[in-house]
């Protein structure tokens, strides 16, 4: 008996030590049978960024695989060829992309792969899946780089820009400075009150004026309204007449007391106008010589202005200087 439990005890062993060795064959295979069943896929990559074989592959950030292998490419435009095994029902689509990404700055590289579009076809096993390079950070560094020498020229060029700019402004606060100094604010304070009294003066002749301008516009607007009236008359003398004409020939032994009254009212109607043509000459012979005045003054006035101008637009600076500032000598 109890040899018996030692032969079971020794089988017991040596079946253990058969699990031990046929498991241990089976993981120097890579070889696990309890693992479910797996789909390859291809990528290609011009950087691996330090990929090996049995880094990890996620799809939309899941772990769904790893890579079998990381060789360089035999041919094409890729550096790189990577096979990687996903897990079985993975869904890869056409327009899925793969990437190499990090999910931290001091974590290792590992795939990633985009879900793609629900509408969009699945790949088969063994097709390639669709890629995007990844920016070595080597390229990010000479990027910054450069973006560093150019952010130091711009600050130079806005530091140089700054200080003429403020040499500018302290130029100008000096002939601000000038301008409004004693001497100058008293030439201003007498170009002012000039202006002021050439502008009283002209409005003292326009009220002195107004009058005048009021009667003669008055006395126009006298004879205007008697305009419209003789023109009506006018008006019913020549229609009169135009059926005077046309019915003259049976019409001038019938008619001839009306006729001679119509004749009676063209001529008072005439006599009526020489009237009023006459009471228009004397409205204007009599106010001639104040309409002469007025204009004279007006031209008088328009000659001081132009004078004016014509001094400021020469000499500007007389409204801001006492003298004018001596002419730039030829260096020698």
């Amino acid at each position: 008996m109890a040899r018996r439990m030692d032969e079971v005890k020794v089988g017991v062993l040596v079946m253990g030590v058969g699990s031990i060795l046929i498991i241990t064959v089976f993981m120097m295979m890579n070889y696990n049978p309890f693992q479910a069943s797996s789909d390859e896929y291809r990528i290609n990559l011009k950087y691996a960024g330090g990929l090996e074989k049995d880094s990890v592959v996620r799809v939309g950030g899941i772990k769904r695989g790893k890579i079998l292998s990381v060789r360089l490419a035999p041919s094409g435009t890729a550096a790189v060829e990577i096979v990687i095994r996903l897990r079985k029902g993975t869904p890869v689509r056409a327009d899925s992309v793969a990437r190499l990404a990090t999910l931290s700055a001091l974590s290792e590289n590992y795939i990633e792969i985009s879900p793609g579009r629900q509408d969009s076809p699945l790949l088969q096993p063994g097709q390639t899946i669709p890629s995007e390079e990844t920016p070595e950070f080597s390229a990010l560094l000479r990027k910054i780089s450069v973006l560093s020498e150019d952010a130091r020229k711009l600050m130079a060029d806005l530091d140089r820009d700054v200080n003429q700019i403020t040499q500018g402004a302290n130029t100008l606060l000096g002939n601000l400075n000038e301008a409004t100094g004693p001497e100058n604010r008293k030439t201003i304070k007498a170009t002012l009150e000039s202006a002021h009294a050439m502008m009283s003066s002209a409005n003292d002749l326009i009220n002195r004026t107004s009058p005048r301008i009021e009667a003669v516009a008055a006395n126009l607007q006298a004879a205007t309204e008697k305009l419209p009236a003789l023109t009506q008359r006018f008006d019913e003398v020549t229609a009169k007449a135009n059926s005077l004409l046309e019915h003259i020939d049976g019409t001038v032994t019938e008619n001839r007391p009306q006729l001679k009254k119509d004749l009676e009212a063209l001529e008072s109607t005439l006599t009526e106008a020489r009237k009023v043509m006459v009471d228009i000459a004397a409205v204007l012979e009599a106010n001639r010589n104040d309409i002469d005045t007025m204009l004279e003054n007006f031209r008088r006035s328009s000659e001081n202005l132009r004078e004016l101008t014509d001094t400021i637009k020469q000499q500007p600076y007389s409204l801001i200087r006492i003298k004018a500032k001596p002419d730039r000598q030829v260096p020698k």
